[in-house]
């Protein structure tokens, strides 16, 4: 099913290498494990239990690079709109990063990227909790997109900008 060196996309762990499988004793019954190494998070791992459907199904085939100039492409287009309850657009926030649905996920970083800059033009700052989700969906955003067009995560900010404005 997973081949151990291949590269897929786990939830907010983001584009990780599978680097084989484990066994591990859990509460007298012995579990099988997926083992994750995050490729952009140093000295991380992540364990998915084979057992566990939903956490199994989190891993996810990572962008190609067609998929990740389309994400770039539409990114303009629309935007999530802005949602004024606090309860209501941290539901759908956490929704989109489990989900990990990448067109999702960008336009999500473009909704809070539009929010802070008219934030900042009326002399406020993003909501801290807005700040937390806007770093986290871009973390997830660019560590896909430049697994997919093979470039650092820190150049992605430019190669969209250059899309974007071309």
């Amino acid at each position: 099913m997973f081949e151990t060196g291949s590269v897929v996309s786990y939830g907010m762990a983001g584009v990780c290498r599978i680097d084989g499988e484990m066994q591990q004793r859990v509460k007298g019954e012995m579990k099988s494990y997926i083992v994750l190494k995050p490729v952009y998070k140093a000295n991380s791992t992540v364990y998915v239990p084979k057992d566990n459907e939903k956490l199994m199904s989190k891993i996810k085939p990572v962008l190609t690079g067609g998929e990740a100039e389309e994400i770039i492409s539409e990114m303009s287009d629309d935007n999530i709109k802005w949602i004024a309850s606090d309860n209501e657009r941290t539901q759908l926030f956490k929704e989109i990063l489990t989900d990990g649905d990448m067109k999702r996920v960008a336009k999500m970083v473009r909704s809070l990227y539009l929010h802070r800059q008219s934030q900042y033009e009326k002399g406020r700052k993003l909501h801290a909790a807005d700040e937390h989700f806007f770093k986290d969906a871009e973390t997830l955003l660019f560590d896909g997109l430049a697994h997919a067009l093979g470039i650092k995560p820190e150049e992605v900010c430019g190669y969209i900008n250059e899309k974007l404005a071309g």
